[in-house]
């Protein structure tokens, strides 16, 4: 026994051998070992996604069934559409983001938020007064962090559904403390300063704000005391564009309430309220039918689907038993 499992350990080690010789530069991997992911475009129906193989300079492009696996080599897509115009933003715009109906790019720039009309080129400036610690469609940082996630890209505005609006946050960092980051880039590395609250420090004041986008309305800020100490999570359009709810928690983040904005005033009122005896998380992704929201939420121990008016007279459980980990992916508007 002992001279076969020698023999057997032998015939494992061997293949691997001139492999475990061969050393390789940390910039330089084995060719074949790594291939990039094929990049989702989009999707051409419920079950054709368009997907894009190798980089940008040489690559190809393929639809795939998702049910069946089965691609196929097509064209790529064209952009830009016909009848549209090419333009090209400023250096120094950031988190460039298409309107819905394709009419209008918006974007921060030098902290002030901005749109640009496509077929025109017109630019409309919405603020004026963004500088250091005055954040127009930028996040602070600890909303970044924290509460709209990395994935923002510290993006803080969002389009309404019909294009016509654009609600943002408007962040004054003015009163909260610096902290010193060693950016460790480079041979050297260089010190970098942010605005970082630690616990018991300031955060910073945060209004919402919304635009309309070709209309000379101005401002509507909504209802909400900027000094307050406050968080505002990820507001949410409703379909037709002519609400915004807005999620607010206090510092202590047991109380979550939704607040249904009107976009023409300032006006708002309470359509939801939960309180619980330890901290809570944001509603994320909600999705809309024509009788309010659905929303999961574990107030009751377990995680539940409810439906939501947009009135906030009525909150009706949908699901049962021991849930965790619940995801919406949709509904059946028809009933079937």
């Amino acid at each position: 026994m002992k001279r076969l499992a020698v023999s057997f350990f032998l015939i494992l080690t061997m293949p691997l051998q001139p492999y475990a010789q061969e050393r390789f530069p940390l910039e330089i991997s084995p060719g074949g070992l790594v291939k990039p992911l094929d990049t989702p475009i989009s999707w051409k129906d419920k079950r054709t996604l368009l997907l894009r193989s190798g980089n940008q300079q040489e690559a190809a492009y393929f639809q795939e069934d998702i049910v069946t696996g089965k691609r196929l080599r097509t064209e790529g897509p064209s952009f830009p559409a016909e009848g549209s115009s090419n333009y090209v933003l400023q250096e120094n715009a950031i988190n460039p983001t298409l309107s819905p109906d394709g009419r209008y790019v918006a974007y921060t720039r030098d902290n002030d938020l901005y749109a640009t009309e496509l077929t025109s080129g017109k630019v409309i400036r919405f603020t004026h007064d963004g500088n250091k610690t005055i954040l127009n469609g930028r996040a602070s940082w600890v909303y970044y962090e924290e509460i709209l996630g990395r994935s923002s890209n510290y993006r803080s505005f969002w389009w309404s559904p019909d294009s016509r609006r654009i609600a943002f946050f408007r962040s004054d960092d003015t009163n909260v403390p610096m902290f010193p980051i060693y950016v460790a880039n480079e041979q050297h590395g260089f010190l970098e300063e942010t605005r970082y609250p630690k616990a018991g420090d300031e955060n910073p004041q945060v209004r919402v704000g919304i635009v309309s986008v070709g209309v000379g309305q101005g401002i509507v800020w909504a209802d909400f005391d900027p000094c307050a100490d406050q968080y505002f999570g990820q507001p949410f359009w409703t379909p037709d564009g002519e609400t915004l709810l807005v999620q607010w928690m206090n510092r202590d983040q047991n109380l979550l309430k939704i607040f249904a904005v009107n976009p023409m005033d300032e006006s708002g009122k309470v359509i939801y309220r939960e309180e619980q005896p330890a901290w809570l998380e944001w509603i994320a992704d909600p999705l809309f039918t024509q009788e309010g929201f659905l929303m999961v939420r574990d107030f009751e121990s377990w995680q539940q689907i409810y439906l939501c008016s947009l009135e906030g007279n009525e909150l009706q459980r949908l699901t049962n038993g021991q849930n965790w980990g619940i995801t919406i992916h949709g509904t059946d508007p028809r009933g079937e």
